[in-house]
């Protein structure tokens, strides 16, 4: 039951993550070469300088939720696709015995290597 609970933070932690890290906050990025931070000028957007429209990205998370949880899940899936339009969080439920299948090769690899 602790295994349970400990993997369901761990879950809800890495989606407020993903959600922290897709915010639409504006932060200066730091310059390499002077290490000085350097932010767009707004004043200067005109018709002309606007980028492109460009379709979302997608990302595609995969989950091993049911009940309550799944659908607690797809509400914040929902509001975070409701809440910007650069990106499309797609949820796809997995069973739990699969849900790590496509890491094992990968794993596999690492492991002969050391």
């Amino acid at each position: 039951m602790k295994a349970r609970i400990l993997a369901l933070l761990l879950a809800l932690v890495m989606v407020a993550s993903l959600f922290a890290a897709c915010s639409a906050g504006k932060t200066g990025t730091p310059d390499a070469s002077t290490g000085t931070s350097q932010t767009p000028d707004d004043s200067k957007t005109t018709e002309d300088t606007k980028p492109a429209k460009t379709e979302k990205t997608k990302i595609v998370y995969w989950h091993s939720y049911t009940d309550q949880h799944e659908e607690k899940f797809l509400e914040l899936a929902a509001a975070f696709n409701a809440s910007q339009d650069e990106y499309e969080l797609v949820a796809e439920q997995q069973p739990y015995s699969e849900i790590d299948r496509p890491c094992r090769p990968s794993a596999t690899a690492r492991a002969r290597t050391l």
